[in-house]
C-alpha cells in the first residue's frame, strides 16, 4: 500500500455496539433454540422438543477484553452472568480454540465467535458439536469471507448457528 500511496487506516470503535449486541443475540439464539423453533413453526410444528436454557446466572467467558468484549460483559451483567474476561498481549490467534480447549469445556457450554475466523478451529468445533463435548455454537466469522464453499465442514455440524459476517452490519454502524 505504501508503494502505491494507498492510505490504510483502522476504524476502531465504529461497530462496537453492533458486534456486542449480536454476540448476546447469538447466545440467546443458541440457548433458546430460536432458529430451530422458527423453522419448526413455519413447517406446522409445535414446541415439542424445544426446551431451552436460560442465560440468567451463567458464567460467561470472554476472550478479548477490548471495547467489544467489555461491552458484551456489561450487557451480560444485566442477565446476572458471572463474567470472566481474558485479554492477551500476543497477537497470534490461529487456532486459539481447538480440540484441547473443547475437551476442557463443560458439556453445557456454548461457543460464540464474532472475532476472527482463525480464532476457532472449524474442524475441532464440528467434532466438539458432533460428539456433544459442547452444547452449541454460533459463528459469524470463518477462515475466509462468505460465501463459504458448499463443502465447508461446519455445514454438517449440529446445534450451530452460522451467520455471513454480519456482526458489524447495522444502520448505525
Amino acid at each position: 500500500c505504501n508503494e502505491r500511496n494507498i492510505l490504510v487506516s483502522n476504524a476502531a470503535g465504529f461497530s462496537n455496539e453492533s458486534v456486542a449486541e449480536l454476540a448476546i443475540g447469538m447466545i440467546l439464539s443458541v440457548y433458546r433454540k430460536i432458529v430451530g423453533a422458527d423453522a419448526m413453526t413455519r413447517f406446522g410444528g409445535d414446541r415439542g422438543g424445544f426446551l431451552g436454557t436460560e442465560l440468567n446466572g451463567k458464567t460467561l467467558g470472554i476472550i478479548g477484553a477490548g471495547e467489544i468484549g467489555l461491552r458484551v460483559a456489561e450487557i451480560a451483567k444485566v442477565f446476572r452472568c458471572k463474567v470472566l474476561a481474558y485479554s492477551r498481549s500476543e497477537k497470534s490467534v490461529e487456532g486459539l480454540i481447538s480440540t484441547e480447549e473443547f475437551k476442557l469445556m463443560k458439556p453445557e457450554a456454548i461457543l460464540i465467535n464474532t472475532a476472527r475466523g482463525p480464532v476457532v478451529d472449524s474442524e475441532a468445533l464440528c467434532v466438539a458439536l458432533e460428539e456433544s463435548e459442547i452444547a452449541g455454537a454460533a459463528v459469524d466469522v470463518y477462515e475466509k469471507e462468505p460465501p463459504l464453499d458448499k463443502e465447508h465442514i461446519l455445514f454438517t455440524a449440529p446445534n450451530l448457528i452460522m451467520l455471513p459476517h454480519i456482526a458489524y452490519a447495522t444502520h448505525e454502524s
